[in-house]
């Protein structure tokens, strides 16, 4: 192993754990370092490849540099000039959706809670980004010349690499739109690993009101309220998930939910087993039976995240 490849194979390592502290940084300054564990745990089989990406990236871009510094090949260095913006991309991709918690002071909020909702996919174009520009390094590496003849890597970077390049670009874009649209279609919050387990329709008790689920999105917080059994003579019960990426969820939905009913009675949670904390909650609410003869509730969420009142209306 030349000097020139031990160098880039340092420079390309400590550019993934540079990736890694930023990314580890950003989670820590924007919500806390349980946050950073959370996200390692549950995002890594992304953030890996990610990271991985970034560091052969980087390696063979610091390799080109050094080759063409020693050989004074103008036509590779134009390429190379070429290339270099496609590592930065990849980094922002990967930590851009948590800049939510800053932005909204320069009003971009909106923009930033749309990256927050797609971070898988956004993670993702790093990735295909990363593969591209690593495809296109060694496209220029074999095209100049720029390896060492006889060696193992003049088996591959003899091939034309550009057809390649060009179907893995096809490739990528195909996954890449197919990842946004699977999760705007399927009201994904991006963060797969995390399929709040919701009640559905089909869960409810039998003789249950079929009533649909309804959402709030005020104030970064995605809340789904799905009514899972409003019988009369029954405990009233509710599905309730909550998702953010702006600090934790550790209010306690016991104290700040109350159930109405068209006489203008309220009721008080009898229990919440969801918990409290985190990012992404999701359990039963359970309220005292309605009397009999009721035809409307209004279920009402006080004081989450800056919004006073969150309310959901059902007609039974």
């Amino acid at each position: 192993m030349n000097s020139f490849v031990r160098k880039s194979v340092v420079i390309g390592i400590l550019a993934g754990l540079v990736l890694l502290v930023f990314f580890a940084m950003t989670l820590t300054l924007a919500n806390s370092l349980d946050h950073v564990v959370e996200q390692f745990e549950s995002l890594w089989f992304w953030i890996l490849p990610l990271v991985v990406g970034f560091s052969v990236q980087v390696g063979l871009y610091s390799y080109m540099r050094f080759k063409i510094h020693e050989m004074a090949n103008s036509a590779a260095a134009k390429e190379l000039a070429a290339a270099g913006g496609i590592s930065t991309g990849s980094m922002i991709a990967c930590c851009a959706h948590h800049l939510v918690n800053v932005l909204p002071i320069l009003g971009l909020s909106a923009f930033f809670v749309f990256l927050a909702q797609y971070q898988v996919a956004f993670i993702l174009v790093g990735i295909v980004s990363n593969a591209i520009g690593i495809l296109f390094m060694l496209e220029i590496l074999g095209k100049n010349g720029l390896y060492t003849p006889g060696g193992v890597p003049e088996r591959y970077l003899s091939f034309d690499l550009r057809n390649f390049r060009l179907m893995s670009t096809v490739v990528g874009s195909v996954i890449v739109l197919f990842a946004f649209f699977w999760t705007y279609n399927s009201g994904f919050s991006g963060d797969i690993k995390n399929e709040l387990s919701t009640p559905t329709l089909d869960q409810q008790p039998a003789g249950s009101k079929s009533l649909q689920p309804q959402t709030s999105e005020e104030g970064n917080l995605s809340i789904q309220v799905t009514p899972v059994s409003v019988s009369p003579g029954q405990p009233v019960l509710f599905g309730i998930s909550f998702t953010t990426h702006q600090d934790d969820l550790d209010f306690d939905l016991s104290q700040q939910a109350t159930l109405f009913d068209d006489r203008g009675d309220s009721y008080k949670p009898v229990s919440w087993d969801g918990g409290s904390g985190g990012h992404h909650l999701s359990g039963k609410i359970e309220f005292t039976p309605l009397p009999a003869g009721t035809k409307q509730i209004r279920l009402v969420l006080y004081d989450l995240y800056g919004v006073e009142e969150r309310v959901f209306k059902w007609t039974l």
